[in-house]
């Protein structure tokens, strides 16, 4: 039962694989064709089959159906436009086309029209960008760059000098100087009462007391 589920699984892969790449119904002789495989000898995979909302079956035919039809990056661009801009669409369902999109991606990449980011499993997220600004000329980016931005001191002599109050003038802070003070060694005073002590000399008192 195990290998029927596995064989089973394994016609459905290739069978859808072989149906992505047509943008129109396939009869079943057309598929056994080019797969190798009977859909009417498997009654198993027909019942997989009409289970499957990507396929379509009609008149003996099976069709796929694609999450978003893709033929032109008009096509695109319009589906993206549609979606919420804040989710965006996976890379993978808009690849699940009948149609090779990836030229039509790299073109609105390169006219900045969409933004591609990965999600936290690698997956790529599409999102339409809404900030798309028109082309500026280099006559006008040179000029831009050549405009002088005044600093804020000469802004504020320019609106004194025009009679214009701005804010309040700028207060410039210096830096506070602290004198060192130098304390000096006091020479300690003597009075001498007994000046008439024989022997006693008073010339060179104060520096032997330095």
């Amino acid at each position: 039962m195990a290998d029927d589920s596995k064989h089973l699984n394994i016609y459905i892969h290739k069978i859808l694989e072989f149906l992505k790449k047509l943008d129109r119904a396939v009869g079943y002789k057309e598929i056994e064709d080019n797969t190798g495989i009977s859909i009417l000898k498997h009654p198993d995979l027909i019942k997989a089959f009409r289970t499957n909302d990507k396929l379509l079956f009609e008149n003996n035919t099976v069709r796929f159906v694609p999450s978003y039809v893709i033929r032109s990056v008009d096509d695109l661009l319009d589906i993206l436009k549609t979606v919420n801009s804040q989710e965006g669409i996976e890379m993978a369902k808009l690849e699940d086309s009948p149609f090779d999109i990836k030229p039509f991606i790299n073109q609105l990449k390169q006219e900045n029209k969409i933004i591609i980011l990965k999600d936290l499993d690698s997956s790529e997220i599409v999102f339409y960008n809404e900030s798309v600004f028109p082309f500026v000329s280099e006559e006008i980016k040179s000029l831009w760059a050549s405009v002088k931005v005044p600093n804020y001191y000469d802004i504020i002599n320019e609106l004194n000098q025009a009679g214009l109050k701005g804010s309040d003038n700028p207060t410039v802070v210096k830096n506070r100087v602290i004198k060192k003070t130098v304390s000096k060694k006091s020479k300690r005073r003597i009075t001498i009462t007994n000046t008439h002590v024989k022997g006693l000399d008073l010339q060179n008192l104060d520096d032997s007391d330095s």
